[in-house]
């Protein structure tokens, strides 16, 4: 919407004929997250045309058999409708669990990667992490927990040479992180958190912008397996439900329900969905105005303008600089606090194994092997484990989800 009236920090009172204010007074059913266009039509064809409305009609009613997605998603739909009147975060009844979250590890790590979505080019990468294991695994004169502070990796010009330099630290903190677990305890595990897709995709392509620097560092070049890009093979030992990632936005989206209108965003989402240790005001996740869009999850592609141009004028760029790795330290938090809402959420459902650190890194080829039979063998079991990976997905679903997506 061209008049989206979103009110913004510091801003003036929108109109009310624009498109958020129209949608709150009108109760629209636009503001229930990841219901689209024409599941709304087949809501209004039965009759149900407000959020109240939806959210007095129980999972089980016929309305949501006319629409394949709302049959899918009965439960957490019902649910976030409920939400946005109760003003109260939780996980409906029946909605699944998640395949590819771990149960437990022992070492997180969490990242952030900000672009311009015009050329691409990194804005900043952020990592933190923690390390924790129980007393009897601990390695002699070695320490039970460890906590990685925030940290920032700014690309503070508009040059790739300028983005492989920080790629290449935010690594090298990565490894120095899973060296710290594996000196402490014995075959730690490992679980690296994203909050969505377009992160995924935006590490992988970089590292495959950067790949001979990647290879060329003796230290870092496992750590390519961790993000692979196209021009090398995945390893099927973690490409199962024991992948090493987590795309955190995923299980929000399959089973979360929060009173967050329109578009769950990692800041909308962590300020009412958040863990019991994130006490205010930590809990409420701020940020300058200006680096957060209510409905997208990147730092907007203008601040990075203003830093690579070297800005003048009331925003002058080293000031936003500072705002920027204020930023990425304030979403790295919000990326923690929701993990691990989902991770005690969810304790009694999850099952999996996060992979030990020992397992990252290229495929194990045969010996005795020619150099194509040796691709062939791999891609092999790449694809079966992307086929186990897929019906441990489906499994995760609940019954009424399997049905509608005929699995």
């Amino acid at each position: 919407c061209e008049y989206l009236g979103y009110p913004s920090p510091g801003s003036a009172t929108s109109d009310p004929t624009h498109c958020w204010p129209t949608a709150t007074t009108q109760d629209h059913l636009s503001r229930v997250a990841f219901v689209s266009r024409g599941a709304r039509g087949a809501l209004v064809d039965n009759n149900i045309a407000s959020v109240a409305v939806l959210a007095g009609t129980a999972s089980s009613s016929p309305a949501y058999d006319t629409h394949h997605v709302l049959r899918a998603t009965r439960s957490v739909v019902a649910g976030r409708a409920q939400s946005l009147g109760t003003q109260q975060a939780f996980v409906p009844p029946q909605t699944g669990t998640s395949a590819v979250m771990p149960k437990w590890t022992d070492l997180r790590i969490y990242v952030t990667a900000d672009f311009d979505i015009g050329s691409g080019i990194s804005v900043a990468f952020g990592v933190k992490g923690q390390f924790w294991v129980r007393p009897d695994r601990v390695q002699a004169g070695q320490q039970q927990s460890q906590m990685f502070p925030a940290t920032v990796f700014p690309i503070d010009q508009r040059s790739l040479q300028v983005e492989e330099r920080e790629l290449l630290r935010l690594l090298d903190a990565v490894y120095k992180m899973m060296q710290q677990a594996t000196t402490a305890a014995q075959n730690p595990t490992v679980q690296v958190y994203l909050w969505d897709t377009v992160t995924y995709e935006h590490l992988v392509r970089v590292i495959g912008r950067h790949l001979p620097a990647i290879i060329g560092n003796k230290q870092l070049k496992h750590l390519a397996w961790l993000f692979p890009p196209e021009t090398v093979v995945a390893n099927p030992d973690v490409s199962d439900r024991k992948s090493p990632l987590t795309i955190v936005r995923d299980v929000v989206r399959a089973i979360v329900a929060a009173p967050v209108p329109h578009y769950y965003s990692l800041l909308n989402v962590a300020r009412e969905y958040h863990s019991t240790h994130t006490q205010a005001p930590y809990n409420q996740f701020q940020v300058p105005g200006l680096f957060e869009d209510p409905l997208s999850d990147q730092i907007p592609s203008e601040r990075a303008h203003e830093i690579w141009s070297r800005a003048t004028g009331t925003r002058p760029w080293n000031v936003q600089l500072q705002q920027l790795e204020r930023t990425v330290k304030t979403r790295l938090s919000a990326l923690e606090s929701v993990s691990k809402r989902l991770e005690d959420d969810l304790r009694q459902q999850l099952s999996q194994t996060a992979p030990r650190i020992a397992d990252l890194g290229p495929p194990t080829l045969p010996a005795k092997m020619s150099y194509d039979g040796r691709l062939w063998y791999v891609f092999a079991k790449l694809n079966s484990a992307l086929t186990e990976l897929e019906v441990q997905q489906t499994r995760a679903m609940p019954p009424h989800e399997r049905e509608a997506r005929f699995r």
